[in-house]
């Protein structure tokens, strides 16, 4: 009771100080911007501590908040929900504010992140548990979206009063950090310096996914016209991961076979989160599938042993930053359309903190070359890493960067008047100088809505994936019997190809790739099909036009997209490298995530990959495997008599293809071809 009392006389006295200081009392009890603009300040008052009841009560179920839109109050209202709490256990809380039915911003708050005991339990660790006071968040839904009581809460992309603001008329779900995990964390962990310890909470991925569901509740996909997502600091981070799992569950939830960008815009900004990135195992990371589902990350790469290596990259001083930066780049490629930015200060004084505290955590996470460690490197390291996400993301990303040392923006007043350059990717030059962060924000909804626009009005373009043809785990047999993965494979390696009629196996050699990338993510369809007395654990994984060999309805042997392919159609197998077996197709799964891209060429055309027999081709209606084939006649000629006598230009080969310079590589040798061969159908094809 007495609690409760002091409360209210804090409610009570935050409303009286900014009534004083904003000059809002007028006559007698009413406020010139009140709560809802019929209340007197007596019921300001009761709302309030109506409010304050209900925020330090019991946590409730999802099914016990508002079930709809309709049933949302007007203004911005906090909720504790059973399951969701912060690193030292108490609630977390995440607001909802009621504006537009079908425009969605869902945000993600930052406040630091921790990976041992010197940052997760001294007397100042290096995240905050409790970012607004419960006093606050009450007195929050008891006054209108543009009162300055709540101008902390609702200002630069939240400010509903602000003309210029693309985002003033959307609702919003807001996201109170606590977890020192940067929201993507699932699991409690035992901090200790060998004489004391601490137990840490690490459940913001959990109560990311339980204001997620929420929102997927209130806000259906199809009543959706754009949907934000942005987060600041550490939440720069965690809204990537939340915008990936929300938009795969809201496809699996609609059955909808292509993504959800493809239809609806969607838009992502990461606040002052470019420059340094910690990813720890101590935070569960592998108690999630959706994040593998949605393609951001591969299972392997969150490994303890990948986390806590080196670099992989020198343009990096750790390994998470390497694997944040390739987050992006996926996230551009997986989602089409995908509209999505980051915005950084040179010298934010946050990100040069943690950036230093990384070096000090991780002996091995700086190279000595070709800069020293330490904060004074942050504005080259910073530049460097952005440029690795210029040149690899898609055409959907930009970058904004302003000069000065502050760290976030998109809940202040800079919001509006900041001013910084420009970048788009591809180009890693500047685009445009004197850009405001809110003029930059209202281009990259705009791109979101173009694009999907685009792509409505016109006729859809072979799949992405139709050109991937293997993902890097896929499998060939080398001359010597070993089983080798597409991203071990070398140009010059002799493999298996088929198996002829009598049972022998014919070998053909790697000549070229058309693509070799061992990071991107696509979709693919995966084959199963009969073994003995069972479907076969490892199937057949390629991109969906690719060519498989199968049979006619009068029994010969025909080339067919994969994703023509259909259950009981028949397929050719090989068995210990010797003879092929007709298979039955028992289950075809499409539209599958595995990362790399892979495309290798034989001299004969043909390959067994994962023991099944296909082409080395792609089956497009204007181009035939076949003709294909035949064009690279010239190539298969001139390689063994001049291109490849050295292994010095076997190695300088197979490096300009794996770091993206295939093009480069064999302009030589297609040079005399293309005053020949139509030059369409190589530009299509290469």
């Amino acid at each position: 009771m007495a609690s409760s009392t002091v409360a209210l006389s804090i409610v009570g006295f935050l409303l009286l100080f900014c009534s004083v200081v904003h000059g809002t009392i007028l006559g007698s009890n009413h406020f010139q911007t009140s709560p809802r603009k019929d209340l007197t300040q007596a019921q300001v008052l009761d709302c309030a501590a109506s409010e304050l009841e209900r925020l330090e009560g019991p946590a409730v179920s999802l099914d016990d908040l508002p079930s709809n839109f309709d049933e949302l109050s007007d203004g911005l209202h906090f909720y504790k929900v059973d399951g969701a709490v912060c690193a030292d256990g108490s609630p977390f809380y995440f607001g909802v504010v009621k504006q537009s039915r079908s425009k969605l911003h869902m945000y993600y708050s930052g406040g630091g992140a921790c990976v041992d005991y010197s940052t997760c339990c001294d007397s100042k660790p290096y995240f905050q548990s409790s970012p607004v006071s419960v006093d606050m968040l009450a007195l929050a839904g008891c006054v209108e979206l543009d009162n300055p009581l709540v101008s902390d809460i609702l200002n630069g992309m939240f400010a509903a009063n602000n003309p210029q603001n693309p985002l003033n008329d959307y609702s919003a779900f807001l996201g109170l950090y606590c977890t020192g995990d940067i929201w993507i964390g699932a699991e409690d962990h035992v901090y200790s310096d060998g004489e004391n310890s601490c137990t840490v909470s690490h459940n913001g991925n959990v109560n990311a996914q339980i204001m997620n569901e929420y929102a997927r509740n209130l806000f259906p996909v199809e009543s959706l016209t754009h949907l934000v997502f942005s987060g600041d600091s550490a939440g720069g981070y965690g809204s990537l991961f939340q915008l990936a799992q929300q938009l795969l569950l809201y496809q699996k939830e609609t059955g909808l076979e292509d993504p959800v960008t493809a239809q609806l815009p969607v838009t992502w900004i990461g606040d002052s989160s470019a420059g340094v990135a910690v990813f720890s195992p101590s935070w569960g990371l592998k108690a999630f599938p959706e994040i593998y589902e949605s393609g951001l990350l591969s299972p392997d790469s969150v490994s303890d042993e990948v986390l806590l290596a080196g670099p992989p990259d020198s343009r990096f001083f750790s390994s998470s930053h390497f694997l944040w930066r390739d987050v992006i780049r996926n996230s551009s490629h997986v989602f089409p359309c995908l509209s999505m930015g980051e915005f950084s200060t040179n010298l934010d004084r946050s990100q040069k903190f943690f950036a230093a505290s990384t070096i000090a955590i991780c002996d091995d996470c700086c190279p000595a070359q070709p800069r020293s460690c330490g904060s004074d490197f942050f504005e080259d390291f910073l530049n460097s890493s952005v440029e690795y996400t210029l040149e690899t993301a898609s055409p959907q990303y930009s970058y904004l960067l302003a000069t000065g040392d502050f760290h976030t923006l998109i809940r202040d007043e800079k919001f509006f008047t900041e001013l910084g350059n420009l970048f788009k990717a591809p180009n890693t030059f500047v685009q445009a100088k004197n850009v405001t962060p809110v003029e930059w924000v209202t281009d990259l909804m705009i791109r979101a809505e173009t694009c999907v626009a685009s792509q409505a009005s016109r006729t859809p373009p072979p799949p992405e994936s139709s050109a991937a043809c293997f993902p890097a785990s896929s499998t060939v047999t080398t001359i010597n019997g070993e089983s080798v993965m597409m991203r071990n494979l070398q140009v010059g390696e002799w493999v298996l190809s088929s198996i002829s009629r009598n049972g022998e196996a014919e070998y053909s050699q790697i000549q070229m790739f058309g693509h070799a990338d061992p990071h991107r993510m696509y979709r693919f369809v995966e084959i199963y099909y009969s073994c003995e007395t069972e479907t076969c654990q490892i199937p057949l994984t390629l991109s969906e036009s690719h060519s498989v060999i199968t049979t006619s309805v009068n029994g010969h042997r025909v080339l067919r997209r994969a994703i023509d392919l259909k259950p009981n159609d028949i397929i050719y197998v090989s068995l210990n490298s010797t003879f092929t077996q007709s298979r039955s197709i028992v289950h075809i799964q499409k539209h599958k995530m595995h990362q790399g891209l892979y495309h290798p060429h034989t001299s004969s055309g043909l390959l067994i990959v994962n023991g099944v027999q296909v082409s080395c081709y792609n089956s497009w209606t204007w181009l035939s495997p076949t003709t294909q084939h035949f064009i690279l006649l010239p190539y298969r000629i001139l390689t063994p008599l001049y291109l490849l006598p050295t292994l010095n230009f076997l190695k300088y080969l197979q490096n300009c293809i794996v770091s993206h310079k295939i093009h480069y590589a064999i302009s030589n040798i297609f040079h005399w071809m293309r005053h020949h061969i139509n030059s369409a159908l190589l530009s299509n094809y290469f």
